[in-house]
């Protein structure tokens, strides 16, 4: 026991001998390098991670984009593919028009295509309104007609005009007189409405000579309708009392319900 102290202080010496001659600066410099080395790619790893997952995300919003864009291409394309359509047909129709209208002689006449985009309920058999006015060049008193089962038919004239619409006076209103003929005969004759589906044929000599189912067209008489537009047939004639003319009804080649694109002849 004597010596433990000598033990003691040699073991202390011992101890600052080595820490005099070994570098322990440099030893933890290595371990921490190590460390470092194992420990580095964790961060990294984990940024990839957030990285693609953020990708992932980015692209499963453009796949989401791209179908709805696709989906609203594909709705303009069958819009188009109607208008299309649509085009077509009204050129159809013109080109039809225009070899109906032939008959008219030396005038030839500007077809100007409108849409029906109103009609009064409680005056269904008067007026309706399309699609078209002063801006496309309509004026008053300009014929109206349809093409209805591969024939020209008279609905009308152009009444009120606005820029960018106009009122069209049907031949069923009470107020509309259209001169006309019977195209057997060539007998000469009013047309009048009254505010029904048919119309009346109206000055007609007590002993004309006119059949059910004569076809009557417009006489050209008055410049503002031209002549030779089919109006409709005799589908009765009313035993009369009246020794100066007689009414005949005539029912129009067209379905008054069925009128949805019209045409206007403007010289």
């Amino acid at each position: 026991m004597k010596h433990q102290p000598t033990i003691v202080l040699t073991f202390l010496l011992g101890i600052s001998i080595l820490l005099i001659f070994f570098d322990l600066n440099s030893k933890v410099d290595a371990l921490k390098v190590f460390f470092n080395y194992l420990l580095a790619p964790a961060p990294e790893i984990a940024l990839k991670i957030i990285d693609r997952q953020r990708e992932l995300g980015e692209n499963i919003v453009s796949f989401v984009n791209i179908h709805q864009e696709n989906r609203r291409l594909k709705e303009e394309i069958n819009k188009l593919k109607f208008v299309e359509t649509q085009y077509d047909s009204i050129l159809r129709e013109n080109a039809n028009l225009c070899s109906s209208l032939s008959l008219s002689g030396k005038v030839e006449y500007k077809i100007i295509a409108a849409r029906v985009i109103s009609r009064d309920p409680s005056n269904w058999f008067r007026t309706l309104i399309i699609d078209k006015g002063k801006n496309s060049g309509i004026k008053p008193d300009m014929p109206v007609i349809i093409y209805f089962k591969d024939e020209v038919n008279l609905i009308g004239r152009t009444a009120q005009v606005e820029n960018t619409t106009a009122k069209v006076l049907m031949l069923t209103d009470s107020v509309s007189y259209v001169p006309v003929k019977n195209l057997r005969t060539q007998e000469t004759a009013l047309i009048k409405g009254q505010e029904k589906a048919n119309l009346v044929l109206d000055y007609l000599l007590p002993d004309s000579d006119i059949k059910i189912g004569d076809k009557i067209i417009t006489s050209g008489i008055g410049k503002v309708f031209p002549p030779g537009i089919p109006v409709g047939q005799v589908y009765e004639i009313p035993i009369q009392d009246n020794i100066y003319y007689k009414e005949v009804l005539i029912k129009p080649m067209i379905s008054w319900n069925k009128i949805g694109v019209v045409y206007l002849l403007t010289k």
